[in-house]
């Protein structure tokens, strides 16, 4: 463990709002080197930690909520383009045989 970023990630995170911490926590606690660890948790220490963890919930419920709402957003996206296919499809469809009568009718006139 060095020393000095300990330090360097202590003063880091006690300048962060409730809210940054939060995130943090809740979002790449997992990735954090053993140095920025440390200090995450000597600055959640000095927290009120019953309201740090209720921030922290609530950053997980709306993040959650968030990927909730892309998933449906992504859904309804993938619906509206399967629907716009078919009439494109017919169109195609209507046009290629329009084209081919037309081919038809032009080789048999005298």
């Amino acid at each position: 463990m060095n020393p000095s970023q300990v330090e360097y990630f202590r003063h880091r995170y006690a300048s962060m709002t409730d809210d940054e911490l939060a995130l943090l926590v809740a979002t790449r606690r997992d990735v954090l080197s053993d140095d920025a660890r440390v200090a995450l948790g000597e600055v959640l220490r000095s927290k009120d930690l019953p309201r740090f963890v209720n921030e922290v919930n609530a950053v997980v419920d709306d993040l959650n909520a968030q990927a909730r709402a892309a998933g449906e957003e992504l859904a309804r996206h993938r619906e509206n383009n399967r629907r716009a296919r078919k009439p494109l499809l017919y169109f195609f469809a209507f046009v290629g045989l329009l084209a081919v009568v037309m081919a038809l009718l032009s080789s048999t006139e005298p």
